[in-house]
């Protein structure tokens, strides 16, 4: 072996030697197994305020009489289930062990001002905040650290998905959306022809011809919970041609898409918001006449 490669060898070496010596500078506590604590402990029904600080990006959301609202850097209404599973991780989570008590290693677990900080406010009182930081070497747990306190945590799961957000995906995707079952009617327009299915007790029609109950089902399901991939915040000019106009429960929603195009510009009636949605999503709403009546 080379005088220059054994000398190489060494460095690297006493470079690793060096590197666990300081991983095992005082203040550093490793426990193993659940401490029986959880991230943070806080009453969820009192909670009127979340705020999510993120490297470039942040978002506020507010409880309003009528649901959670996304306040800032925009004010549209806020997901609620992301809003749910916000307050439920943060509770639920489980505490596997502090890993260190050290300042200097706070930005090893990327738990410094790089995390991403989460507050939880009640009548303007903030109730716990902590920082979520990268995930572990096994990718199912996360560092995390409680605001004012040097402890680094070990936390159970995957929190990034939860907390590490863009403004955007705080946001309520949801075009339409209403149980299945209470849908009676809907009017189909392409261009200058329109059509309408309507349910009488249990069996469905097209303008009085028997509708395929299979088609309608499938119809049926994806309009009742129909939900945008994004949303679109700037003016689109020109608007692509208008393809299809969908009418239930006095909500117009309308397709708007060029020719060979992968999605298609949609909106509703309920407000000014413009959304993409991809075309097969769009696709099985888009259905023909001879579909619904198993014509070819």
């Amino acid at each position: 072996m080379k005088p220059t490669t054994i000398a190489l060898l060494a460095l690297l070496l006493v470079a690793l030697v060096v590197a666990i010596i300081l991983m095992r500078q005082p203040g550093e506590v490793s426990t193993s197994g659940s401490t029986g604590m959880t991230i943070a402990e806080f009453d969820s029904a009192s909670i009127d305020r979340i705020e999510v600080r993120g490297r470039s990006e942040s978002a506020v959301l507010e409880k309003q009489p009528d649901g959670w609202m996304l306040v800032s850097p925009m004010r549209y209404r806020a997901d609620g289930e992301a809003v749910t599973q916000a307050l439920s991780k943060a509770r639920r989570t489980n505490v596997m062990s502090v890993v260190s008590t050290n300042p200097a290693k706070q930005s090893l677990f990327q738990v410094d001002t790089t995390g991403t900080l989460v507050s939880f406010s009640a009548q303007g009182e903030t109730r716990t905040a902590f920082r979520v930081g990268k995930t572990s070497p096994s990718y199912t747990e996360t560092y995390v650290r409680r605001e004012n306190s040097t402890d680094v945590l070990l936390a159970d799961g995957v929190l990034i998905s939860f907390y590490s957000k863009t403004p955007g995906d705080w946001r309520d995707r949801t075009i339409f959306s209403t149980p299945e079952e209470t849908v009676t009617s809907v009017q189909l327009r392409f261009g200058d022809t329109t059509f309408t299915l309507s349910r009488s007790d249990s069996a469905w029609t097209l303008d009085g011809q028997p509708a395929q109950p299979a088609m309608v089902r499938s119809f049926l399901s994806s309009l009742a919970h129909f939900q945008a991939d994004s949303f679109v915040d700037t003016a689109v000019s020109p608007m692509p041609p208008q393809t299809c106009t969908i009418s239930v429960q006095e909500t117009q929603i309308s397709f708007f898409r060029n020719a060979g195009a992968t999605q298609y510009y949609v909106a509703a009636s309920r407000g000014p918001q413009l959304f993409s949605v991809s075309s097969w999503k769009a696709d099985q709403l888009l259905k023909r006449k001879r579909e619904f009546l198993g014509q070819k």
